[in-house]
């Protein structure tokens, strides 16, 4: 089993501990993967000697940035050092719902806390989420299943557990307007929801957004409960 951190805004981080969001989508560089032209082969993957190397679909989640089944995840967020001014504990605070970690209560704990506290405390702000480290995350998940798809072949289901709010109509300005592929707001809120937040998030990068429809990686997990 392998670990990696991946990056979550604080609504999706709000969606995953509320159990809505069971789902993400990450759009696969180009420059590291083309469809294969090679007969039986599905995707030509960039190895570490930078050569190009023919894969099948069913081979391809070994090269998924974000792990394979049975890897771990863990959650980097907006966050900063916080000592609990009614108890003097030191911890961690979350900007996503201002929820607290007290750190444990050991000597190792409290010098590693009192490192990052010193930048915390110099910055008077949130820390980006980039910088969280792992001792200090407070959401790991499993990975569950890897998949690649194009993004307009998104299902309302999988609309759902991408853990958003579903939308009741799409505005004229709206790019996506709608209707797409004869999904509507009527019966599809949660992929036109999903479809204006894509956009919103990656529209502007070149050949990511909605209309586009690049590749992307499907990542299902769930979150680990805490003991």
């Amino acid at each position: 089993m392998k670990e990696r951190p991946i990056i979550f805004s604080g609504k999706m981080v709000r969606a995953i501990l509320a159990g809505t969001k069971t789902q993400t989508r990450r759009v696969i560089g180009l420059d590291q993967f083309e469809r294969s032209q090679t007969p039986g082969y599905s995707w030509t993957w960039r190895n570490k000697r930078g050569l190009w190397e023919d894969v099948r679909d069913a081979n391809l989640n070994k090269h998924c940035p974000y792990g394979m089944i049975g890897d771990r995840l863990w959650l980097r967020e907006n966050w900063r050092t916080w000592e609990d001014p009614k108890t003097g504990v030191d911890g961690i605070l979350f900007k996503a719902d201002s929820g607290f970690v007290p750190i444990e209560n050991t000597r190792e704990a409290a010098d590693r806390w009192m490192a990052v506290h010193q930048n915390c405390r110099r910055s008077n702000s949130w820390r980006p989420s980039i910088h969280l480290p792992r001792w200090a995350s407070r959401i790991s998940l499993d990975v569950l299943g890897v998949q690649t798809q194009r993004l307009q072949s998104i299902s309302e289901a999988d609309a759902r557990a991408e853990g958003i709010t579903p939308l009741d109509g799409v505005h004229r300005s709206q790019p996506l307007v709608g209707e797409i592929c004869g999904r509507t707001h009527g019966t599809h809120p949660y992929t036109l929801a999903f479809a204006v937040l894509w956009d919103i998030i990656n529209g502007d990068r070149i050949g990511c957004a909605w209309a586009d429809n690049p590749w992307v990686w499907c990542v299902s997990f769930q979150r680990i409960e805490a003991t």
